[in-house]
């Protein structure tokens, strides 16, 4: 990758409360205790709360499953209006930036993950029950 698209990548809006779609092969590849799912690709939510020190950093992010209950329930990722409940499945991966595409998914491209364009960022009330199942997560794993 050139320089300044290594630049613009950086620039990405990659902070905790963003949501994305991720590919099944990438979730078993970076999320202990993933199990396969015939699903092409899963809803994630980025747990980043800190700045990217580069260009290869990584991006904490969690699975999100079809249910209204868990942690944090959002609305309005789904096409069907079914609700997404993320904290319920695996701890989070990290994701790493030359992984993810800024922009709508093309189905030509090998992007893993790629933005929700649908709903790019959780709303405030979710953003409020995420920020508290996250310092639970963060204290679990010894990083507070």
């Amino acid at each position: 990758m050139d320089t300044l698209a290594a630049i613009y990548r950086m620039d990405v809006d990659y902070s905790a409360g963003t949501l994305w779609w991720g590919k099944e092969e990438i979730l078993q590849e970076r999320f202990w205790g993933w199990h396969p799912s015939p699903s092409y690709a899963h809803p994630l939510l980025s747990g980043k709360d800190t700045p990217l020190r580069d260009y290869m950093s990584t991006i904490p992010m969690f699975v999100g499953t079809s249910s209204d209950h868990g942690p944090v329930v959002v609305d309005g990722i789904a096409e069907s209006g079914q609700k997404t409940s993320f904290g319920t499945l695996v701890t989070p991966g990290d994701i790493y930036v030359p992984d993810i595409k800024e922009g709508n998914y093309c189905e030509d491209e090998d992007w893993a993950v790629w933005r929700n364009n649908r709903k790019p960022r959780l709303s405030e009330n979710e953003m409020k029950s995420f920020h508290a199942f996250h310092i639970r997560v963060r204290k679990s794993l010894g990083r507070y």
